[in-house]
């Protein structure tokens, strides 16, 4: 286990978890920003990131790559 926690989406709520396994891949030429309207977030990711986004049945994830204008994508409500 390591000594730190990671922002967790657990039961429709975040919450901070200890970190149980990292993943780690080479960066990728390309690095993409998602920016939330209006504005006042943005996130620096890769395409193959994953990311929560709102459909009509309910959260789907999605690929960084994947995300398009006019997808609700799941944000925090703050950031330290």
């Amino acid at each position: 286990a390591a000594d730190f926690d990671g922002l967790c989406y657990v039961d429709g709520q975040t919450a901070w978890r200890p970190v149980e396994s990292i993943l780690r891949h080479p960066a990728p030429p390309e690095m993409l920003r998602i920016t939330a309207k209006p504005g006042n977030y943005s996130v620096l990711i890769t395409p193959n990131h994953s990311l929560f986004v709102m459909k009509p049945d309910g959260l789907k994830v999605k690929r960084g790559d994947e995300v398009r204008a006019g997808d609700w994508v799941l944000t925090p409500r703050r950031s330290n």
